[in-house]
């Protein structure tokens, strides 16, 4: 079952992730900070043979920042952590074999203590369709990677060699999601996965601020559960002001839904809120 985190969440579960982790860990963050904390769970995780790769974003820093980085760099070369960099991450998730978290927060100790975070964890055994979806994201951010400059001085790797906890195969071809907004997709070809797909909006929705959804005519709208509708829609249903009149999307996720004014949310949505 899926789990939301709040801020002292996020940061417990991302330690029982390093902790409990068998075989691997993969990080994804944009800031190359690693707590104290984390990373002393990560020198002991080392020391049991786990494989552990981390992706970041290498910004230019100033020359404060610079002195911070390579001191980082230099502490995660002792413990043989694979490192590389991506431009443009804005991305935060954390994976091994058997969990994954996608969150707000990043691995700095001042995001961990100081920050208001929003996460959830997936766990593989109890969500595998959705696990195996990260997994296989995650694979695809890996292959746009490059190694960090400090990284496996003395290795031949080239790009990341993450583990297979989970049997996937993917093309040489593919990209992130990211990188195929401007591809045109025929709908035959479009993968079917509803569930996923409207969870992982939701998500969106909570941790990344995502606009809500006229329920008439999907654009988006201002955050206000008394009003799902758009301005111009709204003054269409003034005219009879019938609550139980069918409209077409959610106002929450935007996915083509059977909902009323008086009952906006799809049935996903709505369940989800009710958890709560």
């Amino acid at each position: 079952m899926v789990k939301l985190l709040d801020t002292s969440h996020c940061s417990a579960e991302l330690s029982d992730l390093v902790k409990n982790a068998q075989t691997e860990i993969i990080l994804i963050s944009p800031y190359l900070q690693i707590s104290p904390r984390l990373f002393d769970l990560l020198k002991e995780a080392k020391s049991r043979n786990v494989s552990i790769t981390l992706i970041y974003r290498d910004d230019t820093p100033t020359k404060k920042e610079s002195k911070k980085s390579n001191e980082q760099k230099e502490k995660l070369l002792s413990l043989n952590i694979n490192t590389f960099v991506l431009g443009n991450l804005h991305a935060k998730c954390y994976l091994n074999e058997s969990m994954a978290i996608i969150t707000s927060m990043n691995l700095y100790q001042h995001s961990q203590e100081n920050n208001i975070e929003l996460g959830v964890r997936i766990q593989r055994e109890k969500d595998s369709e959705l696990y195996d979806e990260i997994y296989r994201e995650m694979q695809l951010i890996c292959k746009f990677c490059q190694p960090s400059s400090n990284s496996l001085k003395n290795s031949s790797l080239t790009e990341p060699k993450i583990g297979q906890p989970i049997a996937l195969k993917p093309s040489n071809n593919l990209k992130p999601k990211s990188a195929e907004k401007n591809q045109k997709i025929s709908p035959e070809k479009v993968p079917k996965s509803p569930t996923n797909s409207n969870f992982l909006t939701i998500l969106s929705n909570f941790i990344f601020g995502k606009d809500f959804h006229c329920i008439r005519c999907g654009v988006t709208v201002e955050d206000n559960p008394d009003k799902p509708l758009c301005k111009k829609c709204y003054s269409s249903w003034a005219r009879y002001k019938n609550e139980n009149f069918a409209e077409n999307y959610c106002f929450l996720c935007g996915e083509k839904a059977k909902t009323t004014y008086a009952k906006p949310l799809c049935g996903t949505c709505y369940a989800s809120k009710m958890k709560k």
